[in-house]
C-alpha cells in the first residue's frame, strides 16, 4: 500500500513521535510519503499518487486535509491522536495507531460526507459543522488563552457553559428544506458528525455518510437543562431535539460564523449563510 502521510507533529503529545508514527506504518507494509501538514508545500504533496491518505492528528488535521484532497476517489486513513478527534469517534474508529494499522483494508470503508457553506463572503467546505452562537463564541475564549490548558476538553466545556450562562439571545431564523424553525436562539450547530467541540455529543443519532445535516439549537428556555448537562456530558443524553435535513439556512445578527474549527471574522448587520452537502470521501475502517 503506497501512503500519502500529513502528519502533525504538534497532536499526540504522549502517544508516539513521528519516528515511531512512521516506523508504525512502514512495519504494516504501508510504503509512505510524509507530508508535515504545517509546512507551504502541503497542498502541492497532495497530488501525490497514493493508494490512500493517511491523516494523523486532531480534528483540524483530518478536515484540512480531506478539504485540500483533489482527488476524493482516495480512500483516507484516520490515526486520531489529537485531543478531541471527534471526527474519528463519529465514524467508531478509536484506539492506538499500532492497533488501526494492522486492521486496514483498502476493501473495508465508511463514506463521511463533506459539506458546504455558502454566504456573501464566499463559500468553503467543511466536515465537523458550521455553527454560530455560544460554542462559536466559547471556541474563540479558548483559541485566545495564552497558556496550554492541562484538560483543553475540560476547558472547552466550562467556557461553553460560561458562555450559555451569560448570553442574551440572538434573532435568528433557520429555514431547513424550506420550513423555518423558531428563532432567538443562544446556540446553533449544524452538524454533520455526531460530536463537536470539546467532546461533546450533540447530535448522537446522526449519521456521517447519510447525506444529511443535523441541526441542533438551544432556546433560551432549555438553557438551564444545558447547564446541568454541561456538568457530566459523558454520561447523560444532550436534553435536545434535533432536526435533519438537505439545505439549511441560517439568518443572523451580530456573532461571527463558525466553520469547524475556524472562526471567521465578525459580521457587519444581518449575515446568511446555506449549508449542503457537497460530497463524500472513504475512510478506511479498522
Amino acid at each position: 500500500m503506497r501512503a500519502l502521510l500529513v502528519h502533525n507533529p504538534k497532536a499526540g503529545v504522549g502517544i508516539c513521535t513521528a519516528d515511531e508514527l512512521q516506523e508504525t506504518l512502514r512495519s504494516a507494509g504501508i510504503s509512505l510519503i510524509p507530508c508535515d501538514n504545517a509546512e507551504q508545500p502541503f497542498p502541492k504533496c497532495m497530488t501525490e499518487p497514493v493508494d490512500v491518505v493517511i491523516a494523523a492528528g486532531g480534528d483540524g488535521t483530518v478536515a484540512k486535509t480531506i478539504r485540500k484532497m483533489p482527488d476524493r476517489s482516495i480512500p483516507i486513513a484516520i490515526l486520531p491522536i489529537g485531543t478531541a478527534n471527534n471526527i474519528a469517534h463519529s465514524l467508531g474508529i478509536a484506539g492506538k495507531p499500532g492497533e488501526i494499522v494492522g486492521n486496514w483494508s483498502l476493501k473495508r470503508t465508511r463514506v463521511l460526507d463533506v459539506g458546504l457553506v455558502r454566504g456573501d463572503w464566499g463559500k468553503c467546505s467543511f466536515v465537523e459543522a458550521v455553527g454560530v452562537g455560544s460554542l462559536t463564541k466559547a471556541t474563540q475564549e479558548v483559541d485566545a488563552a495564552l497558556f496550554e490548558s492541562k484538560n483543553p476538553m475540560q476547558k472547552g466545556r466550562t467556557a461553553l457553559a460560561k458562555q450559555l450562562a451569560t448570553t442574551e439571545p440572538e434573532e435568528t431564523r433557520l429555514i431547513l428544506d424550506g420550513q423555518e424553525l423558531p428563532g432567538d436562539l443562544l446556540l446553533v450547530e449544524i452538524m454533520n458528525i455526531a460530536c463537536i467541540g470539546p467532546g461533546l455529543h450533540l447530535a448522537p443519532a446522526a449519521d456521517p455518510g447519510d447525506g444529511l445535516l443535523d441541526v441542533v439549537c438551544v432556546r433560551a428556555d432549555q438553557r438551564e437543562a444545558m447547564l446541568q448537562w454541561l456538568e457530566a456530558p459523558d454520561h447523560k443524553q444532550v436534553p435536545l431535539s434535533v432536526h435533519r435535513g438537505r439545505q439549511i439556512t441560517v439568518v443572523w445578527r451580530g456573532t461571527p460564523l463558525r466553520v469547524d474549527d475556524r472562526v471567521l471574522s465578525e459580521p457587519k448587520g444581518v449575515s446568511r449563510a446555506t449549508t449542503s452537502i457537497e460530497g463524500n470521501v472513504k475512510v478506511l475502517l479498522p
